[in-house]
């Protein structure tokens, strides 16, 4: 790939990263979330339970930042925290039924938005659009082990 086309790339992605981060605060679609809780809120719904260190492998973060975010969605009663069975430093994270109510929410509102992105590209297009997303993103999470 030349330097252009890669600029290219990472100009679009660079677009796209900015564009769905406000987007999820200007249109109410992280229900007053930051942009950190809402993504915890529903990583932690969608494993139904967790760790901080799974999430911060999962989400990218540090595990310090990680944990004041944890503490903040614990005290708005979001999230719950238990003792790890097997281990005493870990604890298991899970939604509260708030915690549930607010990450479907979260889905129904991001779900309405994308649905209408959708619309906008071509319906012979849309599979491969998605299919090659899916590559960039494995490729991407490879951390560069096969450049």
């Amino acid at each position: 790939m030349t330097i252009k086309k890669t600029r290219k790339l990472r100009g679009l992605l660079r677009k796209l990263v900015r564009l769905l981060s406000s987007e999820e605060t200007e249109s109410g679609y992280s229900c007053g979330l930051t942009f950190t809780q809402c993504h915890c809120l529903l990583e932690i719904g969608e494993k139904e339970s967790t760790t901080i260190a799974e999430l911060s492998d999962s989400l990218k973060l540090d595990k310090s930042t990680l944990s004041r975010t944890v503490e903040s969605l614990a005290s708005q009663r979001l999230i719950q925290k238990r003792e790890h069975p097997d281990d005493r430093r870990f604890k298991i994270l899970r939604l509260t039924a708030k915690g549930e109510s607010v990450r479907r929410e979260i889905d129904a509102r991001a779900d309405e938005r994308f649905r209408r992105a959708l619309k906008a590209i071509p319906n012979e297009s849309r599979e491969p659009m998605l299919e090659y997303l899916a590559v960039l993103v494995r490729s991407l999470n490879d951390k560069g082990q096969h450049s």
